[in-house]
């Protein structure tokens, strides 16, 4: 999966495995700089208007912490539940603050993790500490964009708060990385988008067998693979579908989609 998401679905039959081998082998040569211009070339930046969004207001407080930033519901009732997000590859963590803003707005503590190289599978378990931050939130949700829905699909299994997790999310992403069929117990909800070409709808039915069997899958008609943050357009590792919807048009699908499931989460 983080092959397909980082170099495509292939690369000339080259595995992922060789490719951490000769960048291995290229660090060891001196070329370390040389490998993260290429990372940091394929940066996504968040757009200027999430700025005004990073903020406090009368009915949520922003939070901001080294490895994450958070909107947090003034009113305690709210503060019983709660999601963390890991981003998607190279994205900005910023480039969420809208999607996660609204989504607080619902009644949930919204976390959003950065990662270093703004590749999640780098720090996999910062959930943890966020969890640890917000100790009045009785369960959560983990979950994320594209990649980082991968990492948040490993948190299931080896972060070291796991025990409280009931709810997995996978935002425009596939789970090809663990075995998550025996837990009952998880709820899993796949959000994908109609013009989304950076996933593959193929790859998704191939591996719907990893998830829990409480899945769920739905779509955003008319939206894409950039449509899921404020960012884009985005050209890597293929250029993405086009939306037939405005963004706040697909981001309001996801908050409503994710307002109306997570409720069957914490009532499980």
């Amino acid at each position: 999966y983080i092959q397909s998401q980082l170099f495509g679905e292939s690369v000339g039959g080259l595995s992922f495995a060789a490719v951490g081998v000769l960048t291995v082998g290229a660090i060891g040569g001196g070329l370390l700089a040389s490998w993260l211009a290429f990372i940091r070339s394929k940066f996504l930046e968040a757009f200027d208007e999430v700025d005004g969004a990073l903020a406090s207001d009368e009915q949520l407080s922003f939070v901001q912490q080294k490895t994450f930033y958070a909107f947090v519901p003034n009113a305690k009732t709210q503060q019983q539940h709660g999601i963390v997000l890991y981003p998607g590859a190279f994205v900005h963590e910023h480039a969420y603050a809208i999607l996660a803003r609204k989504l607080a707005r619902k009644g949930y503590v919204v976390v959003v993790l950065r990662s270093p190289l703004r590749l999640s599978p780098f720090a996999p378990k910062r959930a943890d500490a966020a969890i640890e931050c917000f100790a009045q939130v009785r369960s959560w949700a983990v979950g994320g964009h594209s990649l980082g829905a991968q990492t948040a699909s490993g948190f299931i299994t080896k972060g070291k708060h796991a025990n409280k997790v009931k709810g997995l999310v996978l935002l425009g992403a596939y789970n090809s990385t663990k075995d998550l069929s025996g837990y009952a117990r998880l709820y899993a909800l796949t959000i994908l988008a109609e013009h989304d070409k950076i996933i593959m709808l193929a790859n998704v039915e191939k591996h719907d067998h990893l998830l829990p069997p409480t899945r769920k899958i739905e779509t955003v008609r008319g939206g894409n693979h950039s449509g899921f943050g404020h960012y884009g357009p985005q050209l890597f590792p293929r250029p993405d579908g086009q939306r037939t919807i405005s963004l706040e048009e697909q981001q309001e699908q996801v908050v409503n989609l994710l307002a109306a499931w997570l409720p069957l989460v914490w009532d499980a």
